[in-house]
């Protein structure tokens, strides 16, 4: 049996979801990630991107397992899709939680970087926030 993936089909079926208090990004250049990562994301998805309506503020969503014991594995991929001046760089803290989950991401320019925990986690209710 062989597999096919079709770029048409999927790059049409890409929605981005778009947080309470964001501002949407895109870009019309490709994220390669091909060569920067083993999960082979689509440049659709990676292209399209939100920041925070407010500078100062941070991006937040949630995710209600239903369960507190069950297990979850988390995977989250960043590229920076705008050209930044010489003398800025983007970078962040991920909480889950209130509690450090990632410290000093900072997407590289159109290629795919992927942050994930290392381990599983637990809980009813996760909260990222960045």
């Amino acid at each position: 049996m062989t597999c096919r993936y079709d770029k048409d089909v999927y790059d049409r079926m890409w929605y981005p979801y778009n947080l309470p208090d964001s501002t949407p990004l895109n870009t019309s250049f490709t994220v390669d990630s091909l060569n920067h990562t083993a999960y082979h994301l689509p440049s659709a998805v990676m292209k399209t991107a939100v920041r925070p309506t407010n500078e100062n503020d941070s991006l937040e969503f949630e995710f209600d397992t239903g369960q507190p014991t069950s297990e979850s594995y988390v995977y989250m991929h960043f590229a920076e899709i705008e050209v930044l001046n010489e003398n800025e760089c983007r970078a962040f803290d991920i909480t889950l939680n209130g509690k450090l989950w990632a410290e000093y991401v900072t997407p590289t320019y159109l290629q795919s970087n992927t942050i994930d925990g290392n381990q599983s986690i637990r809980g009813s209710k996760l909260k990222f926030s960045m």
